[in-house]
């Protein structure tokens, strides 16, 4: 009972979050696609209970994303300099 307490209010802080705003939406999108057939309703009731965690993973992964992009740039940015020396 206490962890569905938790996951109300931190479905509501995410809610009133400009910043996760868009993903609001991707996320009901995303129900919307693996399950066609079901009404708003149903999407409504599945996104509350879940999107905390959707959210929790896709915010995970891109982090791990843009962190391994930025050490590859890090560890590329002397090519371009490199390349055109080789000219």
């Amino acid at each position: 009972m206490e962890d569905d307490y938790f996951n109300k209010a931190y479905y509501t802080v995410l809610q009133n979050s400009s910043l996760v705003e868009p993903y609001v939406e991707a996320h009901k999108d995303f129900l919307r696609f693996k399950w066609p057939g079901k009404n708003e309703a149903w999407i409504m009731r599945q996104h509350m209970q879940i999107f905390g965690d959707w959210w929790h993973k896709n915010v995970r992964m891109m982090k791990t994303l843009m962190s391994n992009f930025i050490c590859w740039l890090g560890n590329h940015h002397g090519m371009s300099s490199h390349i055109k020396g080789m000219r």
